[in-house]
C-alpha cells in the first residue's frame, strides 16, 4: 500500500479467506477482545489499532492479512461495540472509539 490516505484496503483474496476459515470461534473472539482493548473513549485511527494488534499477536497469525483485522473492526462497529467515523477500509483516515456513555443514564449510547 502506498502513502496515499485514500488507498482502500482490498477485499480478502480466496487464499486469505481460506486461512481465516480455519480460525476457531474462540480465536476470533480473542482477536475481537484485543481490538476492543486497544480502543479508547477518544477517536483512534484504525491503522493504529490494527498495527498495535498485529504487534501484540506477533507470529501467531502472521499469515493472516491486515484485511481480516480491518473487517473485524468493521464488524465490531456494525454490532455497536465500536463507533466509527469515515470509511473503515481507509485505515489511515478512518477512526473508531468505544461507544460514548450517556451522561444522564451512564449507559452506552448504542443501547
Amino acid at each position: 500500500m502506498d502513502d496515499d490516505e485514500s488507498t482502500a484496503i482490498p477485499p480478502l483474496s480466496a487464499e486469505e479467506a481460506a486461512l481465516i476459515a480455519k480460525l476457531t470461534e474462540k480465536e476470533i473472539e480473542k482477536i475481537d477482545d484485543m481490538i476492543l482493548a486497544n480502543a479508547h473513549s477518544h477517536w483512534r485511527k484504525v491503522a493504529r489499532i490494527v498495527g498495535t494488534l498485529m504487534g501484540s499477536l506477533g507470529d501467531r497469525y502472521s499469515e493472516i492479512s491486515i484485511v481480516f483485522y480491518v473487517e473485524r473492526i468493521r464488524a465490531l462497529a456494525e454490532a455497536g461495540w465500536l463507533e466509527s467515523q469515515g470509511d473503515i477500509s481507509h485505515i489511515r483516515s478512518s477512526e473508531v472509539r468505544l461507544p460514548q456513555r450517556s451522561q444522564a443514564t451512564g449507559k452506552n449510547s448504542v443501547e
